[in-house]
């Protein structure tokens, strides 16, 4: 239930880099109750020891602070609160210049496409509005704000033998790609399929097999990692209404770790469509985020 995949950079922003590389991406200012409504990636620099260069603008909420402060995509984020950018980690940079709660400020300098020096500006962090899936789809769901979404089409390239029609939505935490933060590889997936198979256990534990394979293999070839694709398992039990198992899988960085699962299967009857919910972390089961999860799960209708 995850796929990331870099965004493309702005032909804009290229122009005053010496690379266009993409070193890293993330939710910019994703503290846990407030954003600026401004998502960003930092590009690779040849300057840096780290190569760790400024931030681009790819994406901005309407209606946010971002948004009201005329930050666009395309715009390079250069400095946080009178620190430079350039040399630091994004993940840093979040934990420690742009977290924070709602109402708290933030300074940025901004640099422009077409702009000669950077500008100044002080943004006060907004609440996080809750996220709902788009409102062009027949089923409804909602989350968290500040969790991550994607949305891939069946087939899925990294996963061709899973023979479904529909689409897979994901929601990913905002620590998602942190390996010291305790909500790491944590999300949600739901599969939004035609038809009402009968799925059982071993079917769906088949399924994920070859969808963590898959994924495994991508990031390896992706990131030049060495990995052991046969570590790569699936254990999966019914119990009622609930599959739940573990998933041995590759993260992104090379990484073994191990997920554990919950899945539930339900009929959506007047769309024709069957919907799959997981829930997928490497905490134990209890855990606040598996509160999180069901919520998210519990949100959903078939039908607007």
């Amino acid at each position: 239930m995850i796929r990331l995949r870099g965004f493309s950079l702005l032909p804009v922003a290229l122009v005053l880099l010496s690379a266009p590389t993409v070193f890293s991406s993330a939710p910019a200012f994703a503290a846990e109750d407030g954003t600026l409504g401004v998502t960003v990636q930092q590009l690779y620099s040849q300057r840096e020891a780290s190569h760790r260069g400024n931030l681009v603008v790819i994406a901005v909420r309407p209606k946010s602070a971002g948004d009201d402060a005329g930050i666009r995509p395309g715009d390079l984020i250069v400095e946080t609160n009178g620190a430079p950018v350039s040399g630091r980690d994004l993940a840093e940079i979040r934990a420690k210049e742009l977290n924070g709660t709602a109402g708290s400020t933030v300074k940025l300098k901004i640099l422009g496409p077409l702009a000669a020096e950077p500008r100044e500006a002080a943004l006060v962090l907004r609440p996080w509005p809750p996220y709902e899936n788009p409102s062009s789809d027949p089923f409804h769901y909602s989350g968290p704000g500040n969790w991550r979404s994607e949305r891939h089409q069946f087939p899925l390239p990294w996963a061709p033998s899973i023979h479904y029609k529909g689409l897979a939505d994901l929601l990913f935490t905002p620590s998602f790609s942190d390996e010291n933060s305790a909500d790491f590889f944590s999300y949600i997936g739901f599969w939004w399929t035609e038809g009402k198979p009968h799925i059982t256990a071993e079917q769906l534990r088949s399924n994920l097999f070859d969808y963590y394979r898959g994924l495994s293999q991508d990031f390896a070839q992706e990131g030049k990692l060495t990995v052991d694709l046969s570590r790569v398992s699936v254990t999966l039990k019914q119990e009622g209404d609930l599959f739940r198992g573990d998933i041995a899988t590759y993260s992104f960085s090379g990484k073994l770790i191990l997920l554990h699962a919950d899945a539930i299967v339900r009929p959506c009857t007047d769309s024709d469509h069957t919907i799959i919910f997981f829930s997928l972390t490497p905490q134990e089961r209890g855990r606040p985020v598996w509160k999180t999860m069901k919520s998210i799960g519990d949100s959903f209708v078939c039908k607007r």
